[in-house]
């Protein structure tokens, strides 16, 4: 899955246009918009979704808005727009709701623009309010906000809070859970290796059927193949009889997992070296801090495919394959403009196997993204 629209869609939102009275502006926020959060309605996984644009008046960006739901009375609301960027609490407006016409829902919760542009941490951050389980997510101890990701608790007190006081109200909300009893029979490949002599590899197989019982398979030198098929899973109550049964493909249980195991390709086209005033050992050592903050993160491994040449005259970057999974290009500009020299800059490009363009312009503390338009003749075309 590429992510191109909302990556689109952030260039868009954290660029320097104004949006007021700019039909222009509000039409590509409306067109890009729309196919950045079908984009992201997949990329989140939910089973039914509604994506609208309110245009407002001429003074105004207009309104995008994403409704949908995981599962029945388990679903999210994402509102944004461009009137008042730059929030300090965030940009896009998201919480849960409980069906498709819930326009309260739960807390009002927020992340920036820049986050559409990491399509794997807005899942991971998004997916916090999907109800799998029973898990405490705290959204502020500045004023006490909590809730359960199952739902039905939630937290809310007027200034500071111990972290220690909402987990205390946490568990009185556990003691009153009540956790259902369940019989999974999970049906597995089991790999059993027979040695016969045949004329074709047909006659083999059938010689080989003859000769096992399946059902003594324990008898033989047989191993899990590594693949479950299915999940058949019973709700038993406590006396032990049979509520309810029902069948799940693997994909049904672990579609958040699969789903972060991008296959997005891209190329870095263009990239300058690197003047720092750092000593190349203090250099080196910061990199590998900067690796070493992705780990346990869906980013952890993804630095690993730059590599650095040189001293402080001037490091490059080393890649075995420049077209690759970039999926953590952000945090190597954000390293870089930590290493890099006062007064130098450097610029990153990248091109996705979709054709979109992105960049980094980066200096000594400071990442901007590149804005890409287009135009003939000096003109900008839409």
């Amino acid at each position: 899955m590429g992510y191109s629209n909302l990556r689109k869609l952030a260039s868009l939102m954290t660029g320097k246009e104004r949006p007021y009275y700019n039909e222009s502006f509000k039409e590509r926020f409306r067109e890009i918009g729309t196919k950045a959060l079908e984009e992201l309605a997949r990329v989140i996984c939910l089973k039914e979704y509604r994506v609208s644009f309110n245009p407002g008046g001429i003074a105004v960006s207009g309104d995008l808005i994403l409704m949908g739901m995981w599962s029945e009375g388990n679903g999210v609301y994402i509102s944004m727009n461009k009137d008042f960027p730059g929030k300090p609490w965030g940009d896009v407006l998201y919480r849960s709701i409980k069906h498709m016409k819930d326009y309260t829902g739960g807390p009002n919760l927020y992340f920036k623009f820049e986050l559409l542009r990491k399509p794997v941490l807005l899942r991971e951050t998004i997916m916090k309010l999907k109800r799998d389980n029973h898990e405490l997510t705290i959204s502020s101890l500045n004023d006490g906000i909590a809730s359960c990701c199952y739902g039905e608790w939630f937290f809310r007190q007027t200034g500071k809070v111990k972290k220690s006081e909402i987990e205390k109200e946490f568990s009185r909300h556990l003691e009153g859970v009540n956790l259902k009893r369940y019989r999974v029979h999970i049906y597995a490949v089991v790999r059993v290796p027979v040695e016969v002599s045949a004329f074709s590899p047909k006659e083999a197989v059938k010689k080989a059927d003859s000769m096992v019982d399946l059902y003594e398979f324990r008898d033989y030198d047989a191993e899990f193949a590594e693949e479950v098929v299915d999940y058949f899973v019973n709700e038993i109550s406590e006396e032990g009889e049979l509520l309810e049964s029902k069948c799940y493909k693997p994909e049904q249980i672990y579609a958040q997992s699969q789903e972060v195991t991008m296959g997005y390709y891209s190329g870095l086209i263009r990239y300058n070296n690197v003047k720092t005033n750092l000593r190349t050992e203090e250099f080196y050592d910061r990199w590998e801090k900067a690796k070493e903050s992705l780990v346990g993160t869906n980013y952890e491994g993804y630095l690993d495919i730059y590599k650095w040449e040189g001293n402080t005259d001037g490091f490059s970057l080393k890649l075995e394959e420049w077209y690759a999974k970039h999926y953590a290009d952000w945090k190597l500009a954000e390293f870089i403009s930590e290493v890099i020299a006062l007064g130098t800059g450097c610029i990153l490009e990248f091109v996705g196997e979709d054709g979109c363009f992105w960049g980094y312009y980066i200096t000594s503390g400071k990442v901007d993204d590149i804005q890409y338009v287009k135009m003939v003749n000096g003109e900008i075309i839409e």
